[in-house]
């Protein structure tokens, strides 16, 4: 099985209806095939990243409504590091 580098290890807070909620530890790998855009963005990314949950339609690009995203459409995979709990 082949494994790919280890980009980025971190913490998701979401935020949802005033609560906060700590979703545990993740880390993100990219996919075989990734633009240069996203190698430079993902050293930008904090290691704790607060996020506010929304309607997919609020934030989801005008074109992936002609035309669904593909998996080449996705930047990084984020995975558990570890059970919360």
């Amino acid at each position: 099985m082949f494994s790919f580098p280890l980009l980025f290890r971190g913490c998701f807070h979401v935020f949802s209806a005033g609560a906060k909620l700590n979703l545990g530890e993740f880390k993100a790998q990219f996919p075989p095939k990734v633009s240069s855009r996203v190698c430079d963005t993902i050293k930008m990314i904090p290691s704790d990243l607060d996020l506010e949950l929304l309607p997919r339609m609020n934030d989801w690009p005008k074109s992936f409504e002609t035309i669904p995203p593909v998996h080449e459409d996705i930047g990084m995979f984020f995975f558990f590091d570890k059970p919360v709990g």
